[in-house]
């Protein structure tokens, strides 16, 4: 029973004892709604473990850099995934949406095999088959069956046993170890290749495709590699992006290409490193460099390179680039705030050398900038870093590699004669 107040008539201790009343069950309902709210946040990642933040000098030995729109992402070697640049829909996944120069420990990942870095959401393979999403969950890019925005990792429903997954502008693709493409989020064009021109806030199946051993996406288009070395992309083609005369397709094509090793889908192009180790690409995006200007597209699959050494390939929004065996990265295309990382920001229809590398062991394209894993662990970065993208402690660009860490450090310098580090053979 409320206390009465000494002297109150009985009307006025009745209308004090129904607003305390009131006090506290609007108290209450607050304290429910905290509850439910942290309780509902604490589930997205629930089976994994905490872990107290660790200062960004100990992200460690990096084996795997993907670059997506405004930031990027690498995996360590304990498992670990790092992110830096504009996270304003949490795709940083440390809790925040906020920009880092730096990089920023991804919360509650320590088993990551493999990271994705779309246009403004992230994906990554754990060592159990599982792969976790957050940033912008717009037309249900995480997976999750939801379209909410998530800045830290949530599971993508209803998926195990994934080897691969690649993030695109607004869509994710998987790939299962039994050979099965899945994908989700924006299927506007088609991208999502079950036959229908509508998104998906769960993984649906790639239709009339198995036995894949490789996967990408692009901006509004997917490229798959077969075991039998064939190549079948999906999703917009308006500029060539499927390697055919066609606007576009809500399934899978096949391409007049085959012996291929690996496959890399771009903003609107797509590239295949064959078993010659050449190059070969199609689609727009100042890919083609013979017979006209950068610019102009190919709809069908053309040689691009004459090295003979290639190991991996990466194409970006507007450019390409291309790691060699002896360790050195060459890029050509649209050269605009330095992506092509030689030093200049001019167009190119031929590979120019990235200054300062001398032992790639791995090369990511985003939309405007590249990144490259030494044989040391270091992520060196070059391009556009308007967002941060570049992780050197600035928001600025540089048209030559910069060194990825907490401290900034100056850019490589093109080392010549007995000061060149030897080149691995």
């Amino acid at each position: 029973m409320l206390p009465m107040s000494p002297g109150l008539p009985p009307p006025l201790v009745h209308r004090y004892a129904v607003v305390v009343a009131l006090l506290h069950l609007i108290i209450a309902t607050v304290a429910l709604f905290l509850l439910a709210g942290a309780a509902a946040a604490a589930a997205r990642i629930s089976d994994m473990p905490e872990l107290p933040l660790t200062d960004t000098a100990d992200w460690g030995h990096v084996i795997q850099v993907s670059a997506g729109g405004g930031h990027t992402c690498g995996v360590n070697v304990k498992g670990e995934v790092w992110c830096w640049g504009t996270g304003f829909y949490g795709q940083l996944g440390d809790g925040t949406q906020g920009e880092s120069s730096v990089p920023v420990r991804v919360r509650g990942i320590t088993s990551a095999l493999q990271v994705s870095a779309g246009g403004q959401q992230t994906c990554a393979v754990v060592r159990s088959g599982e792969a976790w999403c957050w940033g912008d969950g717009y037309n249900g890019r995480l997976g999750n069956g939801h379209t909410s925005n998530s800045s830290v990792p949530v599971r993508v429903a209803g998926l195990d046993d994934i080897k691969e997954v690649s993030a695109g502008a607004n869509h994710t693709c998987a790939l299962r170890r039994n050979g099965e493409v899945w994908c989700w989020g924006d299927g506007s064009y088609g991208q999502l290749g079950n036959g229908f021109l509508r998104s998906s806030a769960v993984p649906v199946l790639v239709t009339g495709l198995g036995g894949v051993k490789k996967l990408s996406a692009g901006t509004s288009h997917t490229c798959a590699l077969t075991r039998d070395a064939a190549v079948w992309c999906w999703g917009k083609g308006s500029d060539g992006q499927l390697g055919q005369a066609v606007h576009g397709s809500t399934v899978p094509v096949q391409l007049d290409i085959g012996n291929v090793l690996q496959i890399s889908a771009g903003g609107n192009s797509s590239c295949a490193l064959k078993t010659s180790r050449e190059v070969s690409c199609w689609g727009g995006s100042g890919l083609r460099r013979r017979y006209g200007a950068v610019h102009e597209d190919t709809f069908l699959p053309e040689r691009m390179t004459s090295f003979g050494d290639v190991q991996r390939i990466a194409a970006g929004g507007r450019h390409v680039c291309v790691q060699r065996k002896i360790g050195t990265v060459h890029c050509w295309g649209v050269g605009t705030a330095g992506r092509l990382g030689n030093g200049a920001s001019f167009d190119s229809r031929e590979p120019v050398q990235v200054i300062g590398l001398f032992d790639a062991a791995h090369i990511s394209s985003g939309v405007n900038h590249s990144c490259a894993v030494d044989s040391s662990g270091e992520v060196w970065c070059w391009g556009r870093g308007n967002s941060s993208q570049l992780g050197n402690a600035t928001a600025r660009s540089s048209s030559v590699p910069v060194k990825v860490g907490p401290r900034p450090r100056a850019p490589r310098e093109q080392l010549q004669g007995p000061e060149a580090p030897s080149r691995r053979g």
